[in-house]
């Protein structure tokens, strides 16, 4: 089956373009799987995480502060407002940035100053709940894996204990 070709584009940069598996992506109306054949569709984004599962393998996982999605015969495109690599964000900087924001927003002045700093600060928890979202299914990925390795052949779990009995 050919793949997915999928394009994640930000006003900064093109991001991604390529073959991939699929793609998850957080649509304003719940998270959605695209797959190659996906109907086609027109949809708003909200900030969250698109993972791009990619045909050798392995996953690639964006940051994204809304935009807008197409599916088409053509493949999946993505045009996201702000666009940033997991891979690229740094959680103690992040923390500091947004102390930064709070302030700026308790010492705005007028209507816009505070709208605009509202805004940052917005961007910035949105982030970070991502680097935190990430954070955890990478630990519950972690836990799968050494949970299907302790299993045996059988979907039983091995028991060090009898394996040693065994090899005596």
């Amino acid at each position: 089956m050919a793949g997915l070709h999928f394009e994640l584009v930000s006003p900064a940069r093109l991001l991604f373009s390529g073959s991939v598996a699929s793609v998850t992506i957080p649509g304003t109306e719940g998270e959605m799987g695209i797959f190659p054949g996906h109907a086609p569709i027109l949809s708003t984004l909200k900030p969250g995480v698109v993972t791009v599962y990619k045909d050798g393998g392995g996953t690639d996982r964006i940051f994204v502060r809304g935009g807008m999605v197409e599916v088409n015969p053509q493949g999946l495109t993505l045009l996201a407002e702000v666009a940033i690599p997991m891979s690229e964000l740094d959680a103690a900087q992040l923390g500091q940035q947004i102390k930064h924001a709070e302030e700026d927003l308790a010492d705005a002045k007028d209507g816009e100053d505070k709208r605009k700093a509202a805004e940052t600060l917005e961007h910035l928890k949105a982030l970070r709940a991502a680097i935190h979202l990430a954070f955890v299914e990478h630990l519950h990925e972690h836990v799968a894996r050494r949970h299907r390795k302790r299993r045996g052949g059988n979907g039983r779990l091995r028991h060090r204990a009898a394996k040693k009995r065994s090899d005596v």
